[in-house]
Formats: structure tokens, sequence, C-alpha cells
């Protein structure tokens, strides 16, 4: 596992292509323990940053299966997984 730094400030189309992508929310606004702003709120948007860079890194695995003249099969388009961690509250909030 590599950290590859803030993922605000990331660019999948640079980063090595990867199998799997693990992250998970700050969780204040989405427990049931927190003020439940949802996928709004100011800490729990870093969830759109996740899905931002899986589709810059499923894009330029595309291009290089393109590029290399591969057939574009679902099968080879990185990354093919992802995992995110969840809390008590997460699709029941806002």
């Amino acid at each position: 596992m590599q950290h590859v730094g803030d993922i605000t400030k990331l660019d999948g189309a640079s980063l090595p292509i990867v199998d799997i992508v693990t992250g998970g929310s700050p969780c204040q606004d989405l427990s049931v323990a927190g003020k439940r702003a949802g996928l709004d709120g100011e800490r729990s948007g870093l969830f759109m940053e996740q899905i931002r860079i899986i589709k810059e890194l499923r894009n330029e695995s595309k291009k290089q299966l393109s590029v290399r003249g591969s057939a574009i099969d679902i099968r080879h388009i990185q990354p093919r997984f992802t995992v995110w961690e969840n809390v008590c509250g997460a699709f029941s909030s806002n």
C-alpha cells in the first residue's frame, strides 16, 4: 500500500494504475453521532474526491489500453475495485 498525499491535490491521470482504491470519509457528517449533513457536509465531501480520482484512473487506464491497440474490455480497466470505509448512519444521512 502506498500513501500518495492529499486527495484534493492529486491528479488520477498521473498516478500509477492500481487494482484497488481504498478510503473513507471523515464520519462527522455521516455518523448517527454527528450532525447528519450527509455527503454535502463540509468534511464528508472527501468521498467525492475519491470518486473523482477513481474516474481519472479509469480514464487513464482506457487511454493506455487504446494506445497499445488493446481492445477495451471492462475486465482490463483499472482500478477494478474500491473499498469505502462505512460508518453507522452513512446510508441514512441526508
